[in-house]
C-alpha cells in the first residue's frame, strides 16, 4: 500500500512539474519550507532581528510553505539546538546536511538550555494558536514577534542569569 502511494504520488508531481522533478519543486508542492531558511530565520529570531523574521517568514510562505510546517522546523531546529547544547563536539544528525549541522553546533554554543526552553514553550503554544486562528500566518507572525521580543528586549541569557543571582541571595 504504501509502495503504491508513493508511486501515484509521484506521478502526480510529474505532471504538476511537467516532468522537471526537482527537490524545490517537491518541497513546495508538499508544502514544506527549506530548512537552511528556516535555520536563517531562527538566526534572526533568537537575536530579536524583528524586521528580517517577518521578511523572512513571508518569502518563506510566498515560496509554498505551509504555515505549520515552519513552526514544525523551528521546533525541530530548538531541539536539535538543545541536543547539540547537551552533546556538544559529539552532536551528530543525519537528518540534516553537514552544513547544517555545523551551523546548529555553532549556534548551540551561544545559546544555553535556559533560553531554548522558553523558545519551545512558546512555538509549542504557536502550534495551538495556529489551528484555531482564522488567519495562520498572522498567528505565525504574532509568536514570532512574541519570540523576538524576549530576544532582543533582554537577551535571554542575561535574564537567566539575573534571576540566578537573585535567588542566590534569597
Amino acid at each position: 500500500g504504501s509502495v503504491r502511494d508513493a508511486l501515484s504520488l509521484l506521478d502526480q508531481m510529474r505532471l504538476v512539474t511537467n516532468n522537471n522533478l526537482t527537490v524545490e519543486a517537491i518541497r513546495n508542492s508538499l508544502g514544506y519550507a527549506d530548512l537552511e531558511k528556516s535555520f536563517t530565520l531562527y538566526n534572526d529570531l533568537v537575536t530579536g532581528n524583528i524586521i528580517e523574521v517577518l521578511n523572512k517568514a513571508q518569502q518563506i510562505c510566498n515560496s509554498g510553505a505551509e504555515v505549520k510546517n515552519i513552526v514544525n522546523d523551528l521546533l525541530e531546529i530548538t531541539y536539535l539546538l538543545s541536543k547539540a547544547n547537551i552533546l556538544a563536539d559529539s552532536f551528530k544528525e543525519i537528518k540534516v546536511s553537514s552544513a547544517i549541522e555545523n551551523d546548529i553546533k555553532l549556534l548551540a554554543q551561544k545559546l544555553t538550555i535556559s533560553a531554548l526552553t522558553p523558545i519551545w514553550q512558546m512555538l509549542l503554544k504557536a502550534v495551538n494558536e495556529i489551528n484555531l486562528s482564522p488567519n495562520q500566518f498572522q498567528a505565525l507572525e504574532m509568536a514570532l514577534i512574541r519570540i523576538c521580543h524576549l530576544s532582543s528586549s533582554y537577551n535571554l541569557n542575561k535574564i537567566i542569569t539575573e534571576v540566578k543571582k537573585k535567588h542566590s541571595f534569597c
